[in-house]
């Protein structure tokens, strides 16, 4: 996705219509994904998080609608992932935030085009996205302040060492290394490897974008990331299902799989 004011227009525009308010979820138990995390490392378990979207904004149609998006979140949430990653932005991905509002074993994370407080409504941890709010202008400590308040833990995604080195500066809860390759273009897991090797984070960190085999996945867990997230365009494919299980394959039983880090910052 390109960052550009045509898309801060578009963003506004579902501020202004009344969206969050009128579909603010149900507030329920809130579950740490650090925590889960955490566990699962320690238990030598693969951390891997399930992304799902109905549209996406360079391929179009993920899915054929939101009800087909609503099937598959509830047959994912069978494999009892880490957690579940929804896109409830409703321009670009056609999402819904009353997926937000389900009970589930695992924590839910909100994934939205976030440059506002009042966009921060639901889920158990929510997604930052530093280019975009840095382009807004918006104040990224207020929106973490803001999902803290919320009892939400906080996702800092960046897509560079300078955002990486920044997100560090913050309270955000976890960073996401967004495998966007050379000018935007890729995916390439690279940039999680070489963002890992040069910035040391005491914090957790999940690779997200173009992970699609067992050999990736042991190579981002060594370099120091603590989760994988598969993306919706991977979820939604007639595939998903064995290639779920692939990547859990890719670590399991081999106790804990957390890499020792040296000389740690925040």
């Amino acid at each position: 996705m390109i960052f550009n004011p045509t898309l801060l227009d578009d963003i506004r525009k579902t501020i202004d219509s009344g969206y969050y308010e009128r579909l603010t979820t149900v507030r329920r138990e809130r579950k740490s994904l650090c925590e889960r995390l955490e566990a699962e490392l320690n238990e030598g378990r693969l951390p891997l998080i399930l992304e799902v979207a109905v549209a996406w904004p360079d391929s179009g149609l993920l899915l054929p609608n939101r009800t087909q998006a609503a099937d598959l979140i509830d047959r994912l949430a069978l494999l009892s992932p880490t957690a579940m990653s929804m896109w409830v932005e409703p321009r670009h991905h056609a999402g819904d935030l009353r997926w937000l509002a389900h009970e589930r074993e695992f924590p839910i994370i909100c994934k939205d085009l976030i440059i506002d407080a009042r966009q921060i409504v639901g889920g158990d941890a929510v997604l930052l996205k530093r280019p975009l709010i840095k382009l807004a202008g918006a104040n990224e400590h207020a929106l973490i302040e803001a999902a803290h308040d919320l009892d939400l833990e906080v996702i800092m995604e960046v897509r560079t060492p300078e955002e990486m080195s920044g997100a560090k500066g913050t309270e955000a809860d976890i960073i996401a290394i967004h495998n966007a390759g050379p000018n935007g273009h890729g995916p390439d897991i690279n940039v999680s490897l070489q963002m890992l090797n040069a910035n040391h984070t005491s914090r957790p960190v999940i690779s997200t974008m173009g992970i699609r085999t067992p050999a990736q996945v042991r190579s981002l867990i060594s370099a120091g990331a603590s989760a994988v997230e598969l993306d919706a365009p991977a979820t939604g494919s007639a595939q998903a299902f064995e290639l779920i299980d692939e990547l859990k394959k890719a670590v399991g039983g081999r106790g804990p799989v957390r890499a020792e880090k040296k000389g740690e910052g925040s």
